[in-house]
């Protein structure tokens, strides 16, 4: 399997590939950037991320540890709207079937 992988990231994957079948090639759509709410499921209103960091990148980046032990407390709403945020935060679109 590991080897199956190196090989796809090659170049020479372009000469065993028919990209010519693709469905970006064929021109269909991409799928949904998110999957479509059931009807009738629940909503939640969450907090926006504004306020959730505080400190510059550098810094985060310079004090970011590793935890093996965890909390057994539940997040709270407005942490879980941030991790919601972080994890798909999607703004817009760029062009056709690019988030």
């Amino acid at each position: 399997m590991k080897h199956q992988g190196r090989y796809f990231l090659k170049d020479s994957v372009r000469r065993s590939v028919d990209f010519s079948r693709t469905d970006q090639y064929l021109g269909m759509d991409p799928p949904p950037i998110q999957k479509p709410i059931p009807e009738g499921a629940p909503a939640i209103d969450l907090p926006g991320p504004n306020g959730m960091w505080k400190i510059l990148l550098a810094e985060a980046i310079s004090r970011r540890e590793s935890r093996r032990s965890y909390s057994h407390e539940n997040i709270s709403l407005g942490e879980l709207s941030f991790l919601l945020w972080a994890t798909q935060g999607v703004r817009g679109s760029r062009s056709r079937g690019t988030p």
